[in-house]
């Protein structure tokens, strides 16, 4: 299982507010991924899957001091049954049976900001819903919540902080569906 720290910001905006900024920041390469999110027992513990296409990551991420620390493996296809997975699972406390609690896709445009971030533009769509979000990754000693904020504002943008991840929005959406 790797680990790796990750370090972001995130602000959730309109769809206009997403157009002007994928004008302003031209270059980005775009990709699909379906994020599959799954609960063992206790239910309120999640991991997913994310479809990139070829491959699976596995994720599941703990907060830390600072950002979160995500546990990745790569799969040819969603396996829940490997010895690995169940290992770590185990060791985290999430029990069987693994139930698929939802699901969210997401077109995302990326563009490489050398030695400072990823800034990602996604539009998601989950349930009935499509929603626009920007993310700024740190990879690099330049990235800081203070150069996501000057990017946003060449844009017009103003950083308010994002009120909820996607796996939460996507929970909520398929929790409010199913019980119609």
């Amino acid at each position: 299982m790797n680990q790796n720290l990750e370090v972001e910001y995130k602000v959730m905006v309109s769809k206009e507010e997403y157009d002007r900024i994928l004008r302003e920041f031209p270059g980005y390469h775009e990709i699909t991924q379906t994020n599959h999110y799954y609960h063992g027992n206790p239910e309120d513990i999640y991991f997913r899957f994310r479809d990139l296409g070829d491959h699976y990551l596995f994720t599941h991420k703990e907060k830390a001091a600072k950002g979160k620390m995500e546990f990745e493996k790569e799969f040819r296809r969603i396996d829940l049954n490997d010895p690995e997975l169940l290992s770590y699972l185990a060791s985290k406390n999430i029990l069987p049976p693994y139930t698929e609690a939802a699901s969210l896709t997401t077109v995302r445009r990326e563009l490489d900001l050398e030695d400072e971030a990823n800034l990602c533009m996604d539009e998601n769509r989950y349930g009935d819903i499509t929603d626009y979000e920007i993310e700024y990754e740190i990879t690099g000693e330049k990235g800081s919540l203070k150069r996501f904020k000057e990017l946003l504002k060449k844009a017009g943008i103003r950083y308010k902080k994002s009120p909820a991840s996607k796996q939460k929005r996507a929970l909520e959406e398929a929790r409010r569906t199913s019980d119609k």
